[in-house]
Order: C-alpha cells, then sequence, then structure tokens
C-alpha cells in the first residue's frame, strides 16, 4: 500500500502542458497523467491546481483557449483518473504558507506557490512534479519531480 509521503502532487503546469499538445513538454505530461488513468501511479492535485487550470485553460495566455465546458469536462476527468486523489485544503493552510513566507522572504504572487506547499505538507505529501523547480526547491521537505 502506499503512503501519503510516496504520493506527488502533479503542479498546474503539468496538466496544461498535457492538455495542450503545442509544446516539448506535452508528451511526458500526458504520460505522466497516463499511469495515473492506468492506476500505476498514485497521484493528487489540490483545488486550487484545479482553479489554476481553469483559469489559464479558459484565458488569454493560451492560443486557443478552452471552451467553458471543455475545462470543466477536462477537470472532471483529471479527478475521475483512478490514480488521482483530490487533496483537501488543510485547516491551518495559512498559518503554513504565511511561516513559508517568513522563512523564504517571498511575496507577490509567489504566495500561490507557497500556498500550494503548504496544501501539500498539511496532506503529508513531499513531492510535486513540476516543470517550475525553482518554486518550490528552496521549501522544506518538499521533492520537485519532473515528468
Amino acid at each position: 500500500m502506499t503512503t501519503a509521503s510516496e504520493r506527488a502532487l502533479v503542479d498546474t503546469n503539468v496538466l496544461i502542458y498535457a492538455y495542450f499538445k503545442d509544446n516539448a513538454q506535452s508528451a511526458d505530461s500526458l504520460r505522466l497523467l497516463e499511469t495515473a488513468h492506468d492506476g500505476e501511479a498514485d497521484l493528487c492535485v489540490a483545488p486550487q491546481n484545479l482553479a489554476e487550470f481553469f483559469a489559464v485553460a479558459t484565458g488569454r495566455r493560451i492560443s486557443e483557449p478552452m471552451t467553458v465546458d471543455e475545462a470543466v469536462s477536462a477537470v472532471n476527468e483529471i479527478l475521475s483518473l483512478p490514480g488521482m486523489v483530490l487533496l483537501m485544503l488543510p485547516l491551518d493552510v495559512v498559518q503554513r504558507w504565511s511561516e513559508l513566507a517568513t522563512a523564504t522572504c517571498r511575496a507577490g504572487t509567489e504566495i500561490y506557490d507557497l500556498q500550494l506547499a503548504a496544501t501539500m505538507q498539511g496532506n503529508g505529501i513531499s513531492r510535486i512534479y513540476t516543470y517550475n523547480e525553482v518554486d518550490f526547491r528552496d521549501l522544506p521537505g518538499i521533492t520537485v519531480l519532473t515528468p
């Protein structure tokens, strides 16, 4: 049986690359999600990842964005993967991210990465699949993996 510490969170950028196949990271990102589909991987996402996915997938940063219905369908597809777990937001998430912000002197939009790390910590998750290694590598107890 897999423990929570062996489970790995899938960062938003990996989800985007899996669904928008016009970049170099698409194949590896899709392959990672396929391991969750086959039940081979023990992966998770936070509500924040899904909200960020929706915002990016339907927003102006994508040349051909999804419709609202397509993005909602993609979110539901991600949640239906047998090897994918939706994390709960810990009750002490604000305390956790504020401590991380103080310890790392991060400010501005970096708070979103700290909140994600705080959600991971509150759920006993120590590993994250991401292409944004720099955002997580200096956070205590977080191991960065690349798909």
